[in-house]
């Protein structure tokens, strides 16, 4: 399964910077660190939550989702909307 999951991220990263590169977009150094550290957050969410639900624990899996998760989408949000943000003032 982690297998899986690695073939999906390596293929939305790689598109992701084809994209930019099509686009002329520059992403800063900060702004990959945040949208790094928000897909690790991301994956150890998923990793916690399925490891959770094995041990058939649904209420520390849901606490891990939200806990891991949130934060997770919170800062890969921001990592995009910085990156626009920038090319719509340019």
């Amino acid at each position: 399964m982690w297998f899986v999951i690695g073939i999906i991220a390596s293929a939305i990263l790689i598109s992701s910077i084809w994209w930019l590169n099509m686009k002329n977009i520059t992403p800063r150094w900060y702004e990959w660190l945040i949208g790094g550290i928000g897909f690790v957050l991301f994956f150890y969410a998923i990793q916690n939550t399925l490891g959770f639900l094995r041990e058939i624990e649904p209420t520390a899996a849901g606490f891990t989702a939200a806990f891991f998760g949130i934060p997770a989408l919170i800062l890969v949000a921001v990592a995009f909307r910085l990156v626009f943000e920038r090319r719509k003032n340019v």
